[in-house]
């Protein structure tokens, strides 16, 4: 039993120390019951059995294996018949449960990716009642400044500088407040802002426009501008100022011209028989409306000819690429071709027969001249193409206007607010861009009206007072 006893101690032992089997060879014995597994006890010294160890490996000859194998009670085999071991099962043991505590290495990505976690980039954007989705941000239409009433439409002016939002409108802003007269012309180059207050003119460049701009014509003494009276800027690039004026020592009638650079006494361009009453020119011509009598003249000469007469009284007129557009009191539009010295016989264009109309000539986005008009008995804004007025388009019923102005993403008109269409093919009442001036009340009238750039610009009337505004257009 002691020679058991120390086989086990010495098993463990070795097992423990996990020496290699080399290293265990050549230990003392006394028989082969006091050597470790697998060995035999040879002259007093254990040795490794030929099955575990070949000649090569010890420098001697391979040695019989010994029987250790252990049974599962703990006995050593005596060296009797080796019988299978039944008790160790092939079938994997299941009655294990892993080791939870062992998690797997989060460092190293399943090749499936897991789908129970959604990623955050990929979670659908909730927006509250009042917003909706424009792109990745949630917005609200009605207050939002770069998304104002649709996503992208942006109330930003043309310095970049973020404007206000209203029920889905861009707000429209003061530039110029405390204007004198309610009579205030405004024209523009689409650079330069030339607006007129009492018998003095003004230049400001939009956006930044503001009351402590410079005065363009500030001399009284020797010409006063006609309040009311029209403006033009024509000519070679960058053009020049043309406008109605009266010159002080004798009271006539004159059409002065000016840099729009500036100038503090223009020079003295025609003298018409009286007070001019529209005005329109282009690079090579100015064309002067006085009565029914249209004269024109070279910007080199400033001398008058007739072009063109009319039935009655000429209330505006409008340049196209080869025509010349004007309006007759109560007669309609008529058009003259500019090719020629003079139009003995102008072409009936549209017939209104009543009321005032103001109208305009623009571009539209694929550069076909499309006139617009205003029928204030009939409260329609119409157009139709400036050479081909076949058929009329109603671009907005129920609407009346004292000014329209136009450009190659819309038409705009105004009386005590602005009203904007974007759409060539006309607009329904919900289809129109409403923008409510500041200021607006009962007896406010929009008095005169241009488009530069993204801005559109006009003067205002009021009870209690008179100013330019600007208000960032956008589709």
């Amino acid at each position: 039993m002691r020679r058991i006893a120390r086989a086990l101690l010495l098993a463990a032992g070795f097992a423990a120390c996990s020496p290699s089997l080399a290293e265990l060879e050549g230990f003392p014995c006394a028989d082969d019951q006091t050597c470790p597994p697998r060995f035999t006890c040879i002259s007093g010294r254990c040795m490794l059995g030929s099955d575990s160890v070949g000649a090569s490996d010890t420098g001697r000859p391979a040695l019989a294996d010994a029987p250790t194998t252990q049974s599962d009670s703990g006995a050593l085999d005596t060296g009797g018949p080796s019988q299978p071991d039944t008790s160790v099962s092939t079938t994997p043991d299941t009655s294990v449960p892993p080791d939870a505590s062992v998690s797997p290495d989060a460092s190293v990505p399943d090749a499936t990716p897991e789908t129970s976690v959604p990623d955050a980039s990929d979670a659908a954007i909730t927006c509250t009642t009042a917003e909706v989705l424009c792109g990745s941000t949630c917005a609200n239409l009605a207050s939002s400044a770069a998304n104002c009433g649709a996503c992208g439409r942006s109330c930003k002016n043309s310095a970049g500088v973020a404007g206000t939002c209203s029920a889905g409108e861009c707000v429209p802003e003061t530039r110029i407040s405390g204007l004198t007269s309610p009579l205030a012309e405004v024209v523009t180059d689409g650079t330069t802002t030339v607006y007129q207050d009492q018998n003095r003119i003004y230049t400001c460049k939009l956006p930044t426009c503001s009351s402590t701009t410079s005065a363009l014509y500030t001399s009284t003494s020797t010409w006063q501008a006609t309040m009311g009276g029209p403006m033009a800027i024509a000519g070679p690039a960058p053009g020049a100022l043309y406008f109605a004026a009266t010159y002080v020592s004798d009271g006539s009638a004159r059409v002065a011209k000016c840099s729009t650079s500036g100038c503090t006494d223009p020079s003295q361009w025609s003298t018409p028989a009286a007070a001019p009453t529209a005005l329109a020119g282009n690079a090579s011509w100015l064309y002067v409306a006085v009565g029914n009598v249209i004269y024109r003249t070279s910007h080199s000469s400033g001398t008058l000819t007739t072009f063109a007469t009319a039935t009655t009284t000429i209330k505006s007129m409008v340049l196209g690429a080869s025509d010349l557009f004007y309006f007759e009191n109560g007669i309609g539009i008529r058009r003259c071709p500019i090719g020629s010295s003079t139009c003995p016989s102008p072409t009936k264009f549209v017939n209104i027969t009543s009321g005032d109309h103001p109208f305009t000539v623009a571009k539209d986005a694929n550069a076909t001249e499309t006139l617009y008009w205003v029928n204030n008995t009939a409260k329609t804004v119409s157009s139709c193409n400036a050479y081909n007025c076949n058929p009329t388009v109603a671009i907005a019923p129920d609407q009346s206007a004292a000014r329209i102005a136009a450009d190659n993403r819309g038409v705009y008109w105004g009386n005590q607010e602005v009203v904007g269409c974007f759409k060539a093919a006309g607009c329904t009442q919900t289809d129109l861009h409403h923008f409510v001036p500041a200021g607006s009340a009962s007896g406010s009238s929009v008095v005169s009206m241009v488009s530069v750039g993204k801005d559109l610009v006009w003067t205002y009337a009021t009870p209690t007072g008179n100013s330019l505004q600007r208000v960032t257009a956008n589709p």
